[in-house]
């Protein structure tokens, strides 16, 4: 199963970035002059800007392991009569060179996204191409995890932390092969270090105390709410899935202008479900439990 994110509307175990924020604390990466100092991360554009993300990512499930690169290109045109610029985004690449995927990626229409004081944080819903949905919206997860809906201008010292007092949904079915999908996190941003020309910050999403699947479920003492269903067409029947979700994004981000430079994100899925006949959800069975850990990282490519 493919892991498909997100329309985020915004204004689980250790993470594989863990182990690089304790050695960053340890190292002593931001000296106590730059905790003090007061920060602006807002993101600010330069008109013609030119410049691409290489988003690649890992799945494991049991023993079996994959793996898909992808490429964005990214474009800094300047808003209407006068607004707020913003980046134009359209897809050079994914998977393998010539394949349905690939072609599916070339073939989509340039969007819009922007971080900074005027935010656009939502990405189109591809049909067709579940690998390019799933790309396309963890590209816009991304920007989501550093943006000022987040809390990111908060954000002023090592260690600030700010948990956004409204639950991020996300609405992640596409029409054709998602017939329903949605999820929700209570999200945490945090600043990790503060360095000469970056900053580190650290995004986590967990379940909320609250179910926001089922406003009328009341969870038992020490269970964790559910906060993920899917139902998705699978071979002739379909596939109905529920259970827990998380991830962590640790991201990079130049002082000087907010640019986001690189990000790692480990999102964490624990499910249960069941197969079924058809749409109706008639003449179901159960199947395994769904125990699926995907990584996804971005790279910055700068233009030349």
């Amino acid at each position: 199963m493919n892991r498909q994110k997100r329309q985020t509307r915004v204004a689980g175990g250790p993470a594989p970035g863990a182990a690089i924020l304790a050695l960053l604390l340890a190292m002593g990466a931001t000296s106590p002059a730059s905790a003090r100092q007061e920060l602006d991360l807002t993101r600010r554009y330069d008109v013609g800007q030119r410049f691409q993300y290489r988003l690649v990512q890992t799945e494991t499930r049991g023993d079996q392991t994959s793996r898909v690169e992808a490429v964005s290109d990214h474009e800094v045109v300047a808003g209407a009569d006068g607004g707020s610029p913003f980046e134009r985004v359209r897809w050079l690449s994914l998977g393998e060179a010539g394949g349905a995927d690939d072609t599916a990626a070339r073939a989509l229409a340039p969007y819009t996204l922007a971080l900074g004081a005027e935010e656009r944080l939502e990405s189109p819903r591809p049909a067709g191409s579940v690998a390019l949905l799933g790309m396309v919206t963890d590209l816009q997860t991304f920007y989501v995890a550093v943006s000022r809906g987040l809390g990111l201008d908060q954000l002023k010292a090592v260690g600030d932390a700010h948990v956004r007092p409204e639950l991020v949904i996300g609405d992640f079915e596409d029409g054709q092969a998602i017939l329903s999908g949605r999820d929700c996190t209570r999200a945490t941003l945090r600043l990790v270090a503060v360095e000469e020309s970056e900053v580190v910050v650290e995004a986590r999403f967990e379940p909320p105390s609250q179910s926001c699947l089922d406003p009328d479920a009341t969870p038992a003492a020490g269970e964790v709410p559910e906060n993920f269903r899917m139902v998705r067409r699978a071979g002739p029947g379909v596939l109905d899935l529920h259970g827990h979700e998380s991830f962590v994004i640790l991201s990079r981000l130049r002082r000087s202008d907010g640019q986001l430079r690189a990000a790692d994100m480990t999102n964490q899925l624990d499910l249960e479900g069941r197969m079924c006949a058809d749409v109706a959800l008639a003449a179901c069975n159960a199947i395994p439990p769904i125990h699926r850990t995907r990584r996804v990282s971005l790279e910055l490519i700068e233009a030349h």
